[in-house]
């Protein structure tokens, strides 16, 4: 009769570093072996071994055992799962210059790394527990964060990255403020090739229609944003707006005279830029510019306010409506204005 009967593993408290052994049968004494290593790594009477590796590893094994003589072996190779990445990452409490980060934690890691998304992954922080305290952020700004388990040299893969916006700060500073913006981004729905150099930057169709006439009356859509390192904003936080205006000049140099409409909206852009924003979910028309005119048109107050509380990433878009010009296939050329400046007032 054999007197070694079975010999198996199962995983531990974790799977990605934790393997038992666990053997049964008439012997005695037992010796457990790595595969070609010939110092034993256990020898007793104990019939289960504990054994803590690495992520993503094999082992091989062999238990030993000698009756009456005899020796009689068994082998066995297991493996590790991969270090899991943290889940539910989360931002809570967060100020104008603080936030808390959370995730569920990786039982038997050894720390986490911290990422600034924005700066391709770039790691920020180390802590060793699953939370992490932010601060000396900027008021009204924007952030991104990834976390990764780490144990010992390993690292897992980053998680699902969280953005949120800081709040206002408290302090304002009341005047009249003409903005450049910093980032200018115009958006396609699949007519690619329309351009103009003395364009602020690449111009085509918010929607294509069917590449021939524009299927949709709204044309252009360009958003700036009003990005900076402070924020442009950031200084008016807590302020109160009272005024907001854009400059639009419609200098064209080609085209039909006849009128456009401005049609002016708010973007939140949390996650972008990047890829083609959402259509605006409300929007205001600020009236019709013949070719030549120009002028600072008023946007509505609220969003100035909106604005400088940081509720939006400072993103203002603008679309002009085609009209009468749908059979141009680069109609976006020769009607649509150009965007200037935004000039705010805060109290």
């Amino acid at each position: 009769m054999n007197p070694l009967d079975y010999f198996f593993s199962y995983y531990g408290a974790s799977s990605w570093k934790d393997i038992v052994l666990s053997w049964g049968g008439t012997g005695t004494s037992w010796s457990v072996y790595r595969v070609n290593d010939a110092t034993p790594i256990y020898t007793g009477s104990a019939t289960t071994l504990a054994i803590t590796s690495a992520p993503s590893t094999r082992g091989d094994y062999e238990l030993r055992t000698t009756v009456g003589g005899t020796l009689y072996t068994s082998t066995i190779v297991t493996y590790t799962t991969d270090l899991p990445t943290p889940r539910s990452l989360a931002f809570s409490a967060v100020t104008a210059t603080t936030a808390s980060l959370s995730w569920t934690a990786v039982a038997g890691a050894t720390g986490y790394e911290i990422a600034d998304v924005a700066r391709s992954y770039a790691v920020v922080a180390s802590p060793s527990s699953a939370t992490l305290a932010m601060t000396g952020l900027t008021p009204s700004t924007r952030y991104s964060r990834s976390v990764r388990t780490v144990y010992g040299s390993v690292k897992s893969a980053w998680s699902a990255p969280v953005t949120f916006f800081t709040s206002a700060s408290t302090v304002a500073t009341p005047g009249v403020f003409t903005f450049t913006p910093t980032t200018t981004y115009t958006w396609t729905a699949g007519r690619a090739g329309s351009t103009d150099p003395a364009w602020l930057s690449t111009a085509s169709d918010w929607y294509a229609g069917d590449g021939y006439s524009w299927g949709d009356s709204r044309g252009v859509m360009t958003t700036y944003f009003f990005y900076g390192s402070p924020n442009q904003f950031t200084v008016h936080t807590g302020g109160t707006c009272t005024a907001i205006q854009v400059y639009v000049d419609r200098n064209g140099p080609t085209g039909d005279p006849g009128v456009v409409l401005s049609r002016w909206s708010l973007h939140s852009y949390y996650e972008k830029p990047g890829s083609q924003p959402d259509e605006p979910a409300a929007s205001t028309d600020v009236g019709q510019f013949s070719r030549g005119d120009h002028g600072w048109v008023d946007l509505p107050v609220n969003w100035g306010q909106q604005l400088i509380d940081g509720v939006y990433a400072y993103g203002i878009a603008w679309g002009g409506t085609p009209e009468r010009y749908q059979s141009s296939l680069y109609a976006d050329l020769s009607v649509s204005p150009r965007l200037g400046d935004l000039r705010i007032t805060v109290a």
